[in-house]
């Protein structure tokens, strides 16, 4: 999905992002309690990627990907608890910046620029304003 060097200097942020969230979540944590907390979480990750039973080496990878993937979101959620405000601000300057966000406001930047030329394609729709009657409104399209 990530295709352009934007997309991957932005995922290398968001995992170094992710990485001091984690290292803030081992060193300011009692340890006992984050373990416990991780080891009991984890798991149930692994229950959400596996669709069948643990017969096959590639369902067992997948269990194991969920598992790691959970105890990591875990972490970096407590290492957010820790220090919430640059938690939540990293958060927000990552989703804001993400490679999939500005690729949904193109498309609709798009999409709105073919409605206001009256194309008619049907998909002008999805982004407009709800449907209501009101006088001179033409078929599907807002004035």
């Amino acid at each position: 999905m990530i295709d352009s060097r934007y997309g991957r200097l932005w995922v290398m942020t968001a995992c170094l992002a992710a990485a001091t969230s984690i290292a803030v979540a081992v060193t300011q944590s009692p340890l006992v309690p984050l373990s416990l907390l991780v080891l009991s979480l984890s798991p149930c990750g692994g229950m959400l990627a596996v669709q069948a039973p643990p017969r096959t080496t590639f369902t067992r990878r997948r269990f194991l990907y969920g598992t790691l993937c959970a105890a990591a979101a875990v972490l970096v959620t407590v290492g957010i608890g820790h220090h919430l405000v640059a938690g939540l601000v990293t958060v927000v300057a990552l989703t804001a910046t993400s490679p999939a966000f500005a690729l949904r406001i193109v498309r609709r930047q798009v999409l709105g620029a073919s409605c206001e030329k009256g194309h008619g394609h049907g998909q002008c729709r999805s982004f407009s304003k709800p449907e209501v009657d009101r006088p001179g409104e033409q078929e599907g399209h807002l004035n």
